[in-house]
């Protein structure tokens, strides 16, 4: 899949909202396709409960799951939507490639999200959005349940998520891939 970051001016960085509401929201979601509400949402994208908005464009873009907003999950399939940020922070200093990818909530009152995870990452290093599609039998690995996150890397020099990809079922699409990764089934 696809990893193209668009290079941005310095000086313009987006926040993690405004890039997930810039390359997914605002392309994908029927509600934003009158050319007044596009305006609104991008002179005002703090206004929106981007989380909310980007479950419902995996929903009406991958329209076969069946949208239940359960207690654990999201979809039928037992998978559930998370907007994460990739930090401009880094992990190693010395390097200064390598930031810290944190995906909150993926337990709830002691209890894990039941499926699969489709994280859809601000990525403010780079100015761009990330989409990866993590089974549960990968994210459990990884996960500190006790406290609800998922902690990994990303390296901005070779563009890879190396806690994640490093197992063969992630799965990882550019922006640009929305509509599959929406559609995507283990």
């Amino acid at each position: 899949m696809g990893h193209n970051a668009p290079s941005v001016p310095l000086g313009d960085e987006m926040t993690k909202d405004e890039l997930i509401l810039q390359h997914i929201i605002l392309p994908h979601y029927q509600f934003f396709k009158p050319a007044n509400a596009k305006k609104l949402a991008k002179s005002k994208p703090n206004a929106f409960n981007i989380e909310f908005l980007a479950e419902d464009t995996v929903r009406e873009v991958g329209k076969h799951f069946g949208f239940c907003n359960g207690y654990l999950k999201d979809f039928a399939d037992k998978s559930d939507v998370k907007t994460a940020t990739v930090k401009e922070n880094f992990v190693c200093a010395s390097t200064r490639t390598q930031h810290q990818a944190c995906i909150m909530g993926v337990s709830k009152d002691g209890r894990e999200k039941e499926g699969a995870l489709r994280i859809i990452f601000g990525n403010l290093p780079l100015q761009k959005v990330d989409l990866i599609y993590l089974p549960k039998k990968v994210w459990m690995k990884i996960a500190q349940s006790a406290r609800g996150v998922l902690i990994g890397r990303y390296n901005s020099k070779t563009d890879e998520y190396p806690t994640f990809e490093k197992f063969s079922a992630t799965v990882r699409f550019a922006a640009s891939e929305f509509k599959q990764f929406a559609n995507y089934q283990a």
